[in-house]
């Protein structure tokens, strides 16, 4: 998996991974949070390259140089306004990726733009889920895949979170407005569902910590 450089990013919100992926190696929280990267890159087709693929939520531009290679033109949109900052560290003057402000719920793109939008721990963010998964099918074009990943929320993944405010401030209780379930029947109204994956225990969903999987239009 290619990732851009951690100690040339900037974290652009108490949201942003980033400060864990810059952890010791030895650290829990790093490799569950390093984890999640691994599991959403593992959805992709091998050697499959998509003409335009939409990063959702691409925070400081971590996983911009894997989906890169994924496609022919990246885009990327965000609600931080760190936007010149993260141009600046990943872009370095390649056209192919296009990057800037955009709230998923109202997408600043046409009708059937793109063959695949990729979303990591951005759903749960949205309150008004059903909207935003709305926007993600109008973007798509026909068989275009949706392939995102979030936490399945229980009490062994609330705790993890809460260990995680210790260390960057995150407050799940303030940042997480969708939960699992929620997005999910969002997905199955817009979507069609073509591979599950759950983390770390495959067939008990509701005792797993994450979620990816792969929806189609």
């Amino acid at each position: 998996m290619k990732m851009a450089d951690i100690d040339k990013l900037h974290s652009t919100s108490e949201a942003d991974g980033l400060p864990l992926y810059a952890m010791s190696r030895w650290n829990p929280l790093k490799h569950i949070f390093i984890k999640r990267l691994k599991l959403l890159n593992s959805m992709f087709p091998e050697g499959k390259v998509y003409d335009k693929l939409l990063e959702v939520g691409y925070g400081s531009g971590v996983l911009i140089p894997e989906f890169l290679q994924r496609c022919n033109i990246y885009y990327g949109i965000d609600i931080h306004n760190q936007q010149k900052i993260v141009d600046e560290v990943v872009r370095k003057g390649d056209p192919r990726i296009r990057i800037g402000y955009g709230d998923l719920c109202e997408c600043p793109y046409p009708d059937d733009m793109f063959d695949c939008v990729v979303s990591l721990s951005v759903l749960e963010h949205i309150k008004d889920i059903d909207k935003a998964v709305r926007e993600i099918a109008r973007v798509l074009k026909k068989d275009g895949v949706l392939i995102a990943g979030f936490p399945i929320e229980n009490g062994i993944s609330n705790l993890i979170l809460d260990i995680v405010k210790l260390f960057i401030g995150f407050d799940r209780k303030v940042h997480h407005l969708s939960n699992h379930k929620q997005i999910l029947s969002a997905l199955s109204k817009h979507l069609i569902n073509e591979r599950d994956l759950f983390y770390p225990f495959a067939n008990i969903p509701s005792a797993s910590l994450f979620y990816c999987g792969v929806w189609r239009k």
